[in-house]
């Protein structure tokens, strides 16, 4: 499965992989509708859903937020001051041995590694450099920019909100954002221009979970006119406009592909970060943190640092052939990033956090 040269994979292009086209299809579970209305928020729709009379925080999203928590390192074992006797000593040695290989070689400036098991810490190191011109050593508790990881969480907090009545994966993004109501796609012509035309069907909540709305990160063929918009790249640290009014001015630009025909990545999950926002009532690092973070003690995952763990924040490096070059400060995409000194105004839904491997 490979995406053309414009980052969209077409129809018939998935191989053997079949699409969900229920959450029946997704658990494996029969689905009831159940009426519901939350005490403390707006009225929950008839169709809102449970899963086998479970409770309302049902099994996929107790299954996504514990994965989250997995991968995060989330967890409230103290590290070990030595590898578990569990593990072979040897192959942990040929552990060690093969990322301080990669620090001394110059493929890596520096990683942390962990290995955990049955809710313990088996192992945990650090090797190399957390600033590497500075002759400062990375340790485990270092904080990383997680990227495009953060589009995860975020599908998260779109079951979480699901599972309260307050929205539904099958409504038109245009219920909750109501400028994505109708949006247009620019349909490429053969002497190399494209006409305006209008989408074939809404995008719905659905879509982009799936990253098939059809939208891009500003680039294909209306590339121009998302650049004349300012509206390209992951990268929103920068920006002193909140995500929801840069979301607004995404759905006034051509899209890609219709929705629902290609698998196209990009924007997808920032819009989400917009939805969360309107359907919950709260800025959508609020969400994060008190219904996600603080509840798995997840304590050093942020959009922006905290001042005081800004010298636990970990240098960019761009690799190049002639080995890794320091990136710029703050640069953009390929840089520090504004995540200390910044306006800390846009919480980009699709690749925003920080965080340590531990986590605690």
């Amino acid at each position: 499965m490979q995406p053309d040269s414009g980052g969209v994979i077409r129809p018939g292009s998935l191989g053997g992989s079949r699409p969900v086209s229920s959450l029946k299809g997704l658990l494996g579970h029969p689905i009831r509708r159940v009426r519901r209305r939350d005490s403390d928020g707006p009225p929950a729709r008839e169709n809102a859903m449970k899963v086998n009379g479970d409770h309302p925080t049902n099994r996929l999203v107790s299954a996504a937020i514990a994965l989250v928590a997995v991968l995060a390192g989330s967890c409230a074992v103290t590290p070990p001051e030595s590898p578990s006797s569990s593990l072979n000593p040897d192959r942990l040695a040929r552990l060690d041995a093969a990322l301080e290989d990669y620090v001394e070689s110059g493929a890596l400036p520096g990683a942390v590694a962990l290995v955990a098991g049955r809710e313990e810490i088996l192992y945990l190191k650090a090797f190399g450099y957390r600033d590497r011109e500075a002759d400062d050593s990375l340790e485990t508790g270092d904080i990383f920019r997680i990227a495009s990881q953060t589009k995860a969480v975020v599908s998260v907090a779109i079951m979480m909100l699901q599972e309260e009545g307050r929205l539904l994966i099958s409504d038109p993004v245009g219920r909750h954002l109501p400028e994505y109501l109708e949006t247009t796609v620019a349909s490429p012509n053969p002497d190399g221009t494209y006409d305006v035309v209008p989408a074939r069907q809404p995008v719905t909540i659905r879509h982009l979970l799936t990253h098939t709305a059809g939208i891009t990160y500003g680039g294909g063929t209306a590339a121009a006119e998302w650049v004349k918009a300012d509206i390209t790249g992951w990268y929103f640290a920068h920006r002193e406009e909140p995500i929801r009014e840069t979301v607004r001015r995404m759905a006034s630009l051509p899209f890609e592909t219709h929705p629902g025909e290609a698998w196209v990545y990009g924007y997808a999950t920032d819009i989400l970060g917009a939805v969360v926002e309107v359907a919950s009532g709260m800025p959508l690092d609020e969400f994060l943190r008190t219904r996600i973070f603080e509840p798995l003690g997840m304590a050093d995952t942020h959009f922006y640092l905290p001042p005081g763990k800004r010298d636990r924040l970990t240098v960019v490096y761009s690799a190049g052939e002639g080995g890794f070059t320091r990136a710029p400060d703050p640069g953009g995409m390929v840089g520090q990033g504004a995540y200390v000194d910044g306006p800390r105004t846009s919480f980009s839904g699709g690749a925003g956090r920080k965080r340590s491997v531990v986590g605690v």
